[in-house]
C-alpha cells in the first residue's frame, strides 16, 4: 500500500526524481516554510520534472537545474476547493 512507502524513495526508480513524501496529509503553513527555506539534502531534490504522476506524491524540485519551466502533465484531476488562508509574520 502506498501509505507505507519510505520517505525519499525514487519515483519510477529514477535517481533524478526522488520522492520527498508519499504522505497524503497536507502540510501546515509553518512546515511548508521550513521545507522551502531550510537547506535540503541534494538527494531529496528532483533535477528533472516528474512525469506520469498518478498518485499523491510530494516532490521538491531544484528548478535551477531545469532548462524550462515546470508544467502540468495532465495525469491528474486538478481542482481547487479553497485553501486555508494564513498570514505568518516573523521578526528577525
Amino acid at each position: 500500500m502506498i501509505n507505507h512507502l519510505p520517505e525519499s524513495t525514487l519515483f519510477h526508480d529514477d535517481a533524478l526524481t526522488p520522492v520527498f513524501s508519499w504522505n497524503k496529509k497536507a502540510y501546515t503553513a509553518e512546515r511548508l516554510i521550513h521545507i522551502l527555506l531550510d537547506k535540503q539534502e541534494s538527494g531529496r531534490l528532483c533535477v528533472m520534472m516528474p512525469i506520469n504522476v498518478a498518485r499523491n506524491v510530494t516532490f521538491l524540485i531544484n528548478n535551477t537545474k531545469m532548462e524550462e519551466d515546470i508544467k502540468c502533465d495532465n495525469m491528474g484531476i486538478w481542482a481547487s476547493f479553497g485553501l486555508p488562508h494564513e498570514i505568518l509574520c516573523g521578526i528577525a
